[in-house]
């Protein structure tokens, strides 16, 4: 898209406020100080806000995402988000007069519009905290932590950081937070300098949102303030982002937001969301980036059995999960959030790895020693019914990437139903014991047994028993039979599907057999066989599946 507003309106959305919109001059100048301020909307010529190619709001100043009162019926209270600070750059242009591009990742309560078209004056209010990454023309760059309370000015925290570090910064409101004037406790934590700091101000925040920004920040000389070029900060991620400590299931089309600075050439704009609260921002220069999630790479793995459970509303659903540090530093305070919107109540709770019990207190983070394991217990109330659905669990710790979500490792196939419904609990195994299929060449055939039990209703009608790659197109076949739960021995010839009652607590067991066409490359996370056992209606009642490849 050509970025030019000229022809079109460009004066920003008119916000009251000190701070927001005072005289500007031109770029060019060493700042005397970075300021942040609240969103500027892009406007048509009919004064609509404007929205880019994916719906998200259009501003000159932020990128990232926000939720709002006036969207959600909250009122925010408290906010969260991790990133690691980029190494930014000066993009130099021979028409460019500048001397200086600015860029802030922050998190904050505050600063956006108070209806879905901006029409009225807008909160003027941002309380926020973050990372501020400036570059100069000279091939210099100044990084460091700050906080701010508008009107008032940036604060720097006197903590040193650098690109790479890996940051936690949060806000709550801990006292007075139904008053007009409130108390905060701001927190910053720099894992990988090993430095915390926290700070308790008061502020009237009137609490109408929440927002995980990466900024074009201004400088001002007194109140003459203007918003400079954006640094060249690559990409960035912000992976979790929390509201009310709790996911705030972020879309794109209703909550993202794209950056389009007028004058100047420089552009960012986020990736679509993640399990709902992370995401990546990408930098551009002319035309508005395409950007896709970039979790970064994570020595956290993670795995969830049994991986599909159909349960009534009100029943509890548990399985049991496992994370691994295979990295080289202690993981610090780690924990599994629910990464799906689903109606319901989500925990998690520590257990013994040698005897599955319940350890400690629920929700409580634990740290991860290197090489380590960590076994938890997961569980979800369902409040409403709701098919089959792939459910993301995100398991992070604050000093690391959250590990990867693979379906079939570590998320769950989860139903919830206003009737008592058969809940098929499936377990796989591979002759080697690893679940791993290993195919000899690539026409060679393989099998693998899978035990079940029905621990919830029993149907009337048959199940259907079938099995196949999921979203991966591999050169497979499959057969399978119901077996001898004592010999192992199919009981009728392997067919397509296998047609079986499971009443509630039967136990049949089960045999697939794979037959290569083709070479299938190790990759766990993505080339799998899922068995899956489907009511009458076609619901999806049970599955486990097993990595595959071809030797």
């Amino acid at each position: 898209m050509r970025i030019s507003r000229f022809g079109r309106c460009v004066l920003f959305l008119a916000v009251v406020g000190a701070g927001l919109i005072g005289a500007w001059t031109p770029a060019g100048h060493r700042p005397v100080s970075a300021a942040h301020h609240p969103m500027r909307p892009w406007r048509d010529a009919n004064g609509n806000l404007m929205h880019g190619d994916r719906h998200e709001s259009e501003t000159g100043n932020w990128a990232g995402y926000f939720v709002a009162n006036y969207q959600t019926g909250q009122s925010y209270g408290a906010a969260q988000g991790s990133w690691t600070i980029p190494a930014v750059s000066f993009v130099g242009s021979g028409s460019r007069t500048n001397n200086q591009q600015l860029s802030a990742t922050w998190v904050g309560i505050g600063g956006t519009c108070t209806d879905a078209n901006c029409d009225g004056a807008g909160d003027s209010t941002l309380i926020q905290l973050g990372t501020e990454q400036d570059a100069y023309h000279i091939g210099s760059a100044n990084y460091y932590a700050w906080y701010e309370m508008l009107p008032g000015n940036s604060v720097t925290i006197p903590n040193p950081v650098q690109p790479g570090d890996r940051i936690n910064a949060s806000l709550q409101c801990t006292a007075t937070c139904s008053s007009t004037t409130q108390t905060w406790t701001l927190s910053m934590t720099d894992y990988t300098a090993g430095w915390t700091w926290s700070q308790t101000v008061s502020y009237a925040s009137p609490m109408l949102s929440a927002e995980w920004i990466e900024e074009a920040t201004s400088s001002c000389t007194g109140s003459n303030c203007t918003v400079e070029p954006l640094a060249d900060f690559g990409q960035l991620t912000i992976n979790p982002g929390t509201a009310n400590g709790t996911n705030p299931f972020l879309s794109l089309d209703q909550n993202g937001i794209q950056l389009v600075e007028d004058k100047s050439i420089q552009t960012a704009a986020p990736s679509a969301p993640t399990a709902g609260d992370g995401f990546t921002v990408c930098w551009g220069e002319t035309n508005v980036p395409s950007c896709s999630f970039n979790p970064g790479s994570s020595p956290l793995v993670a795995a969830i059995l049994p991986s599909s459970r159909s349960v009534e509303i009100g029943s509890t659903a548990t399985v049991f999960a496992t994370m691994i540090n295979s990295g080289t530093t202690t993981a610090q305070g780690c924990n599994v959030a629910l990464g799906t919107n689903l109606a319901g109540s989500f925990a998690f709770q520590t257990t013994s790895a040698a005897s599955n019990m319940s350890t400690g207190a629920p929700n409580t983070p634990v740290n991860i020693a290197p090489g380590a394991a960590q076994s938890f217990v997961l569980s979800f109330t369902p409040s409403a019914a709701f098919s089959a659905t792939d459910t993301d669990f995100q398991f992070g710790c604050a000093n690391l990437n959250m590990a990867p979500i693979d379906t079939g490792l570590d998320t769950l196939l989860l139903a919830s139903s206003a009737t008592p419904v058969p809940d098929v609990v499936a377990l796989s195994a591979t002759t080697s014991n690893d679940g791993i299929l290993d195919i000899s060449g690539t026409s060679g055939a393989s099998a693998f047994a899978v035990a079940t039990v029905n621990v919830g209703a029993s149907s009337s009608s048959p199940f259907q028993v079938t099995a196949d790659t999921g979203s991966a197109n591999l050169p497979l076949s499959f057969t399978l039979c119901q077996t001898d739960p004592s010999s192992g021995q199919c009981l009728a010839a392997p067919a397509s599907s296998v047609s079986a009652m499971i009443p509630a607590n039967g136990t049949p067991t089960f045999s697939v057999f794979a037959s290569a066409g083709g070479t299938v490359p190790f990759d766990p996370a993505n080339n799998r066989i899922f068995l899956r056992v489907k009511d009458g209606s076609g619901n999806i009642r049970g599955s486990t599946s097993v990595a595959v490849k071809t030797q």
